[in-house]
């Protein structure tokens, strides 16, 4: 059986999913494997929005909803402590695909690539910190840089490759 979600004005189903509990529904996504689950929830399949809706929830996060749901259907997954980066992009790929647009000029005070102190002066709280600020959002830049598709490890790449841009662009000067 599959619980169904109807739009409120008009009745129409607008949404699908397998119900938590429902062997059958699970048995075809389980065959999948958990690496190809959770990619489909952190990428958005269907009416399923990216990272399930909620940007900040870490990948690990989403594997550990999605073993859950799994094991309350009949199976017996173990949960995952770490995830494998799975076809992850590069730090470059992802600054420059999104983070250039407020990163590259400083827009809205965003620490701008190849402005080495404002960058030593972020990382200087701990590169992590960085990461989770990326991770949430912070004043006007948006959870994940409103890339919500972005897993945590794309982020700290990206974090890293501006980080690395700005001293080597300064030690250049």
């Amino acid at each position: 059986m599959r619980a169904a979600v109807a739009d409120a004005a008009s009745g129409a189903v607008v949404a699908a999913y397998p119900k938590i509990g429902d062997h059958n529904a699970w048995d075809k996504r389980t065959s999948q494997g958990l690496t190809t689950l959770t990619q489909h929830a952190l990428n958005g399949i269907r009416q399923m929005p990216s990272h399930g809706g909620n940007p900040e929830l870490s990948n690990l996060e989403i594997a550990r909803a999605i073993t859950y749901m799994v094991n309350q259907s009949g199976k017996n997954w173990v949960e995952p402590v770490s995830l494998a980066a799975v076809n992850q992009r590069t730090g470059e790929r992802v600054v420059h695909s999104k983070c250039i647009e407020c990163h590259g000029v400083g827009k809205f005070g965003a620490p701008r690539i190849g402005d080495q102190q404002a960058w030593i002066g972020r990382v200087s709280v701990g590169l992590d910190k960085v990461v989770a600020t990326a991770i949430h959002g912070h004043g006007a830049m948006p959870p994940r840089g409103g890339m919500a598709d972005l897993t945590d490890t794309e982020i700290r790449a990206a974090v890293i490759y501006m980080f690395n841009q700005s001293t080597a662009l300064a030690r250049a000067d």
